[in-house]
């Protein structure tokens, strides 16, 4: 538990609450040996079947901008502090492979202040607000920092 606890992270008691909830749902079995205590995951199939019934990417906040900027990746990476951001969906599947290729960039976004935070970003990187359309996605996470748990830097 201490893993995803603390600064960063969720309570302890939070923490407590998931894995007796998971417990409960046949996904994890537990061993309880005080500090010693561990989970082991017993039914990922399951448990990534019912993540997904849950899981609604629409209920993210997206503000969608344009840039004609093709290097626009590396000037938000010299923008933005590494823990601020993450890529999602094709944007980083394709610094992997080239198995899907697309123009739309899809960013998740951990600002302190949403709106005058993205104004700033928007500012030094000359993202244009259109009407209509964009290929620049900045995503505020419905589910709060869940999605920069275990990010991998590429």
């Amino acid at each position: 538990m201490r893993d995803f606890t603390g600064p960063g992270g969720i309570s302890l008691g939070m923490s407590q609450e998931v894995l007796e909830a998971m417990e409960k749902k046949g996904y994890i079995e537990r061993a309880k040996k005080g500090p010693n205590s561990y989970a082991t995951l017993t039914n990922k199939d399951n448990l990534i079947s019912d993540w997904l019934k849950e899981y609604y990417f629409n209920l993210n906040t997206i503000d969608t901008y344009y840039s004609a900027n093709k290097n626009i990746l590396n000037k938000f990476k010299k923008v933005l502090k590494e823990n601020q951001y993450a890529l999602t969906l094709h944007t980083g599947a394709n610094l992997i492979t080239s198995f899907v290729r697309t123009e739309e960039i899809f960013i998740y976004m951990n600002l302190k202040s949403r709106e005058k935070d993205i104004l700033d970003i928007r500012q030094k990187l000359n993202l244009k607000e259109l009407v209509r359309g964009g290929s620049i996605h900045l995503i505020h996470p419905f589910y709060k920092n869940s999605v920069f748990f275990n990010t991998q830097k590429i």
